[in-house]
């Protein structure tokens, strides 16, 4: 058998429709945000890293971005990870605990990605 991991956690979630939206904050400044979906087409993280498209040009070189993974395909756990951003895509990968075993490869998995132009505040 593997080792196991208890520990309690705490989660938390925010729910944002897919798209392309601009924002304006409470100060009056405004901030572009894209969310999409992978098609299954992520990977681990030995196996590279994968675009994902924004469906738009944020025009900033380095977009604050978040990933999470939408399925859990195949025999070992993981998690999205971010490998880089640029203004029309985000770099992702899958990546898995090196406790049960050292290997970093892993199926395909949908992986959903939001990417804003800047910090916001509402």
């Amino acid at each position: 058998g593997g080792a196991q991991v208890d520990q309690d956690e705490v989660v938390g979630y925010i729910a944002i429709e897919g798209g392309v939206a601009t924002l304006q904050s409470s100060t009056g400044s405004q901030m572009t945000m894209a969310a999409v979906v992978s098609g299954r087409s992520v990977r681990g993280w030995k196996n590279g890293k994968y675009d994902v498209p924004l469906g738009t040009d944020l025009s900033v070189g380095a977009p604050l971005a978040v990933a999470s993974q939408c399925t859990h395909y195949g025999g070992d756990g993981g998690w999205a990870r971010l490998r880089g951003v640029s203004s029309s895509a985000v770099k992702v990968a899958i990546d898995e605990d090196v406790n049960c075993d050292t290997e970093r490869s892993h199926t395909s998995e949908i992986v959903s990605v939001c990417a804003f132009s800047g910090p916001f505040v509402l």
